[in-house]
């Protein structure tokens, strides 16, 4: 849920900015430009709270 928070925080920032520093027509793009970066960077999101995929229901002997 913080990951959410957090995120929408930034698109909304990101937009205001966009439409103060870029023209009206490239806010979208420069926001979603911005998204798909994030997502392709870290995988998980902006939540520090994210589960391991690579540790779930693993057995340790």
């Amino acid at each position: 849920m913080y990951g959410a928070v957090i995120g929408g925080l930034t698109v909304g920032v990101l937009d205001n900015l966009a439409a103060v520093y870029v023209s009206a027509g490239y806010r979208d793009t420069f926001v979603f430009s911005f998204t798909i970066l994030v997502l392709l960077i870290r995988l998980r999101g902006c939540s520090v709270y994210a589960r391991s995929s690579g540790s779930e229901g693993a057995v340790h002997v």
